[in-house]
């Protein structure tokens, strides 16, 4: 299989015009000619991760973020994104990046963050088309087991293996309504307030935001960006398994969460 038969058949279930506007998807370095020989996935690219590719063999990398999401004039060995780039050149590495399309397609991370757990018949909260299904950014759902805001936060931080968490709101408080978005979603909050649900789970939050919610009765679960989305890996390797054969696939161990959390 070659580059571009990966990026067609990513692209048939996750459009690249779900995408936002700015957002910079699809195939952003390589030949959409290259015979793939490894894949590995990851959620951000960097020079340790293409360091790893180049080490294990891989000449694709699919990624979640991009690289050159602002605008980039130039490829020196200035910055480590610019060497980046210039490394996957040289060495023949090709990346492909599903962004903000995966989060908002149908099928995509969104809704593979609400079934890890356990929301069922998922609604999208905000709407950005109904073409062949309903797609869109934010996921809610009435819990078949309403839990407390405790329990939930401790179920959290199991399934998404985080060092902690950031929240507001009544401990004992009881969760019916939840409301999900993977990354920096907070610009969906008001509009699962609106919406009635009891908690919100998303990550980037500012500080109005939090006020904003318990305001409104919304309890805030603030899930880092990055703890809620390297799941982005598992979600590859398990729909990867389901289009490809014979081509190894393997899940950077390199990328990790850049911000730590320190406790006295």
């Amino acid at each position: 299989m070659k580059v571009k038969d990966f990026a067609e058949i990513i692209e048939k279930d996750f459009p690249l015009n779900l995408a936002f506007e700015r957002d910079n998807v699809g195939l952003l370095v390589g030949d959409t000619e290259t015979e793939v020989t490894k894949i590995l996935l990851t959620c951000d690219v960097d020079e340790n991760v293409v360091n790893e590719a180049i080490c294990s063999g891989a000449n694709l990398i699919i990624s979640h973020h991009p690289l050159m999401f602002l605008k980039t004039s130039r490829l020196t060995e200035a910055n480590s994104e610019q060497r980046a780039i210039r490394s996957m050149i040289k060495h023949g590495i090709s990346l492909y990046t599903a962004h903000t399309n995966l989060d908002a397609a149908s099928g995509g991370l969104n809704d593979y963050m609400a079934s890890l757990l356990d929301m069922q018949n998922t609604e999208v909260i905000d709407v950005v088309s109904n073409d062949d299904g309903v797609h869109g950014f934010g996921r809610m759902a009435v819990l078949e087991n309403p839990v407390n805001l405790k329990e939930l936060m401790d179920k959290v931080i199991k399934v998404f293996d985080a060092d902690g968490l950031r929240y507001a709101g009544d401990l004992n408080k009881k969760v019916a309504k939840l409301a999900i978005n993977t990354g920096g979603g907070a610009d969906i909050m008001p509009l699962a307030a609106d919406l009635n649900c009891d908690a919100v789970i998303t990550g980037d939050i500012k500080y109005n935001g939090y006020l904003d919610a318990l305001s409104k009765d919304m309890c805030v679960i603030d899930l880092m960006h990055y703890d809620s989305e390297h799941i982005v890996m598992d979600f590859f390797e398990d729909y990867l398994s389901h289009k490809i054969q014979n081509i190894d696939v393997l899940k950077s161990k390199e990328n990790v969460n850049a911000i730590k959390t320190y406790t006295v």
